[in-house]
């Protein structure tokens, strides 16, 4: 790993990474350790459940602690702040990250969105304005709040998981997400070779590093 993602040595990888690769794995949701019998460090990227029944993930957070639990959050899946009555919605795209820095990705997202722009309403700025506040007094967490993930693929984990709620899926919140084509869903619950597992690790990585960098 540390040669295809070009990196001098391992030291510089896990710079990179902020910690072990032991470490960096035990804190991705989809992914799987064991030790073989030689006792080296083995993983599995686990795939999707194709009988899997949509659901919603409720989560309080009590604590800024519980900002820094990662959700891999599936293409089709969307986060709302009930109490502000705000939604981070489906983009197509798989995405795996802090609690954290989901909110502050909304909270610069929406920042961006009225900077320097003088073709919108002062009404509409306010109220843009007001909601990038309501995030960041979320991400000083003097208040317990929720968030809710609306998952129709029943793809989506919290790492960890304890706390978490899990219910069935509203056919009126289901409908309001849109399906995933039948070949991706074909596609993502395939079988990987090692090889392949790899690939999806340096991808994710590759992903997480970009992000970081913005």
């Amino acid at each position: 790993m540390v040669c295809r993602e070009g990196y001098e040595d391992e030291d510089e990888f896990e710079d990179a990474i902020g910690g072990s690769w032991e470490d960096f794995l035990r804190a991705m949701p989809h992914i799987e350790l064991r030790k073989n019998e030689r006792g080296s460090l083995e993983f599995k990227v686990l795939q999707p459940d194709p009988d899997a029944q949509p659901r919603l993930l409720k989560l309080r957070v009590q604590t800024r602690q519980d900002l820094w639990r990662v959700l891999f959050k599936a293409p089709e899946a969307s986060i709302r702040f009930p109490a502000m009555e705000f939604e981070i919605g489906t983009d197509h795209k798989r995405r795996i990250d802090t609690l954290y820095n989901y909110i502050t990705s909304a909270e610069w997202n929406l920042s961006s969105h009225i900077r320097g722009r003088t073709d919108i309403t002062s009404e509409h700025v306010a109220a843009i304005a007001e909601t990038v506040d309501q995030l960041n007094q979320m991400l000083d967490c003097e208040e317990p709040f929720d968030i809710e993930v609306r998952d129709p693929m029943g793809a989506c984990i919290f790492k960890p998981m304890a706390g978490v709620e899990v219910s069935a899926l509203s056919q009126e919140a289901e409908e309001g997400q849109a399906a995933a084509p039948a070949s991706a869903a074909v596609a993502t619950v395939a079988d990987l070779t090692a090889d392949e597992e790899a690939e999806a690790l340096a991808r994710e990585l590759a992903e997480l590093r970009a992000e970081t960098d913005q």
